[in-house]
């Protein structure tokens, strides 16, 4: 259980089903992490990257009020938003540092497949003493869902002689953000 000061009011989140499992599957995909690293024409070589991981995972519940004015321009708009919630989460930093060798005529790329957790559906109970006792004030329900594992993800180091079997088009950039 936990205690929000605002609302007074102690929150317990259970699943809805206590037989749900929560399960834990890997990416159906290999995500690029890395440029390619091209020696078709030269002497081989070595590929390395030091990547840090963030990882965070929250489960959000909030309740709002929202009043606002039309749109005056296309993206100009006005308007005010009062919400309560409860944010719960957890976060892991993980560096790695990855690395292989490639041959004379060769390509390699560096992938990631990480896993993720069904989540089941959930329901939030709050609480609110009265006296010495707890009693609950309401229930709210949150769908099921899916989030990033804080596991260290699968990793390879994928070498071809073809570049189609690679993801070297991919746009790699500082952060990766990985749709479920």
């Amino acid at each position: 259980m936990q205690y929000n000061p605002r609302t007074k009011l102690w929150t317990e989140i259970v699943k809805q089903d206590p037989q749900a499992q929560t399960i834990t599957r890997k990416l159906d995909r290999w995500v690029a992490i890395s440029s390619c690293l091209e020696s078709i024409h030269g002497s081989g070589g070595y590929l390395s990257r030091y990547v840090i991981f963030y990882i965070h995972a929250t489960v959000e519940n909030q309740i709002g009020v929202a009043s606002g004015l039309p749109p005056v321009f296309y993206y100009l708009t006005g308007g005010l938003n009062v919400s309560l919630g409860i944010k719960a989460g957890m976060s892991k930093l993980l560096t790695l540092l990855f690395s292989c060798a490639i041959n004379p005529g060769e390509i390699a790329q560096f992938l990631i497949r990480p896993k993720y957790v069904l989540i089941p559906n959930m329901k939030t109970i709050m609480y609110k003493f009265k006296g010495k006792k707890l009693h609950k004030v309401r229930v709210e329900y949150i769908k099921s869902f899916k989030m990033l594992s804080i596991d260290t993800p699968e990793h390879q180091c994928w070498v071809s002689r073809n570049i189609a079997d690679l993801q070297c088009s991919a746009q790699i950039s500082e952060d990766v953000h990985i749709e479920l």
